[in-house]
Order: structure tokens, then sequence, then C-alpha cells
């Protein structure tokens, strides 16, 4: 009989996005989240301030640590098709849990795309770690319907 704290997947590719155990992560990642505090809004934008990539990472990296995880975000080149950003949770024990998102700037320069990938980081990151932003955070600016 299965132990109900295991929790396994079955993949049938290399391209899958977690490892095939992720007990001790999930535990780790819940152990972290009650360490984590909630970034701060440390940026001026023309809408007012926002979370940057530094204030997210400093309100989760010691509680990752802490409990044996950290984040590998890298730049993977897609062939023809462009560049990925893959973000990856680890855990000590191997476990592994990634996403993937499409790098794809509005303009092809470098300030652009340098840009368009600390953004990405930013949200990426956030969201495989669970770090939430002081108030409101609107750096989509309502989804981006600007009058």
């Amino acid at each position: 009989m299965e132990d109900s704290r295991t929790i396994t997947t079955t993949h049938e590719n290399e391209n899958s996005s977690e490892s095939s155990s992720l007990d001790k992560l999930f535990a780790g990642l819940a152990k972290a989240q009650i360490e984590m505090y909630p970034a701060k809004k440390t940026t001026k934008a023309h809408y007012g301030k926002f979370a940057d990539l530094s204030s997210v990472v400093e309100a989760s990296r010691k509680a990752l640590g802490n409990n044996g995880l950290s984040v590998i975000q890298r730049i993977l080149r897609q062939g023809s098709a462009g560049m990925t950003l893959l973000t990856r949770l680890c855990h000590a024990s191997g476990q592994w849990i990634e996403s993937s998102m499409t790098v794809n700037p509005p303009k092809q320069d470098i300030q652009s795309l340098g840009s368009y990938l600390t953004y990405l980081r930013r949200y990426t990151y956030s969201s495989i770690v669970g770090v939430v932003v002081s108030g409101e955070d609107d750096d989509g600016e309502k989804a981006m319907q600007r009058n």
C-alpha cells in the first residue's frame, strides 16, 4: 500500500515538468512559505511602485535555503522557435518542479530582451515559490488596458 503522503507522477517522455516524487519538495516548500514575507514595492514606475525581482527574491531566498530549496532560471535556445525561460524549483533530495515561458519580446534589441527577461523571471520565480507582494502590485497595469 502506498503512503498517502508520497505523491508520484508518471511521465511518458523526457519533457516532464516535475520529478517522479514530490513529497519532500512539497514539505520543504510548505515550511518555507511559512517563513516568507511579502515582497516590498521598491521600484517606481509611472503608475506607482512595484516589487522588482530583487525584492521578490529577498522575500523568499532565506526561507527557501533554510528548507533545502533553491531556484534555477535558465534561458534555453529552442531551435528556430526562439528562446524559453526555464524556472526550476529544486529540493536537496533531488526532487523538482519547473515551468517554462516562451521569450518573445515585442522588440528585438538587447534592452528590450533584458527588460522582458527580468519581467518573466520575476513572475515565474514568484509563481513557483509562492511569493506575494505587499498590497496591490500592478506592474501588469490592469492587464494593459490603457486609456
